[in-house]
């Protein structure tokens, strides 16, 4: 859900709440450390987030009136990380019982509750391309884990257009 107070033709304030999911797929090579060195056939960590947001909106368009149009809104981000899961598959021998073994371990105890950074967005009528950069750490320090890539991207979807 978004906020959005508009101050003349070009510019726009707003706020918002959202819902995300963060997958970090990790590589398996001889390279791996995190969490362990051991490799397996898919590994990949989960972050489910509730959370706010505030932006400045430029619009592109002429058209005014109560649409949305086209835009780019820059501004700040605070998430919390209310699920975390560490999810392994591996393909089991031949003569097991089973083709693959799938393990999901959730609530993860090295990982901060809450994350923050800076965003920016390129929009059209009710899909944006959305980047991020991360100012927080995403592991508690004491563990002594190699923090994920701080830039995200991905596609935002509004219900309105």
């Amino acid at each position: 859900g978004k906020y959005k107070n508009r101050l003349n033709d070009i510019f726009s304030w707003g706020f918002g709440v959202h819902y995300s999911t963060m997958f970090f797929p990790l590589k398996q090579d001889s390279a791996k450390k995190y969490p362990d060195k051991l490799l397996h056939d898919k590994e990949r960590f989960t972050f489910n987030n509730l959370g706010g947001e505030i932006f400045a909106r430029i619009n592109f368009d002429k058209r005014r009136g109560n649409i949305i149009g086209s835009y780019m809104d820059i501004g700040g981000y605070i998430d919390w990380v209310f699920l975390t899961k560490h999810y392994i598959k591996d393909k089991n021998l031949s003569g097991s019982l089973s083709k693959t073994t799938e393990v999901t371990h959730t609530g993860l105890i090295t990982t901060h509750n809450f994350n923050h950074g800076i965003s920016l967005k390129l929009g059209y009528k009710s899909i944006a391309l959305v980047a991020k950069y991360r100012i927080s750490d995403m592991f508690i320090s004491r563990y002594a884990i190699p923090e994920f890539p701080r830039f995200m991207f991905g596609i935002e979807i509004g219900m309105i257009n």
